[in-house]
């Protein structure tokens, strides 16, 4: 899923902080990508499933979003690979 959102890059991603961790998501991994400020990829956790939530810069007023979730296996759950 992905879309924008009319709001400048670091409130979008106080936004989503702030509504996946109120959801009962745990933060595992922020990742700024490339070393730009104004692109950054958030790994979540919950029970047996990652969020996988990417935030970016459009313009000084605009962000972009895309997000999925997916099933961690039983060696990510245990700490193993992918830990």
């Amino acid at each position: 899923m992905s879309g924008q959102i009319e709001v400048p890059y670091v409130q979008a991603r106080a936004r989503f902080m702030s509504a996946v961790t109120a959801a009962g998501w745990t933060l595992r991994h922020e990742i700024p990508l490339a070393g730009r400020d104004d692109r950054t990829i958030l790994a979540f956790l919950r029970g047996a499933y990652e969020l996988t939530l990417m935030v970016s810069r459009v313009s000084t007023s605009r962000s972009a979003f895309s997000y999925g979730v997916s099933r961690r296996d039983d060696n990510q759950r245990k700490g193993g690979i992918g830990r």
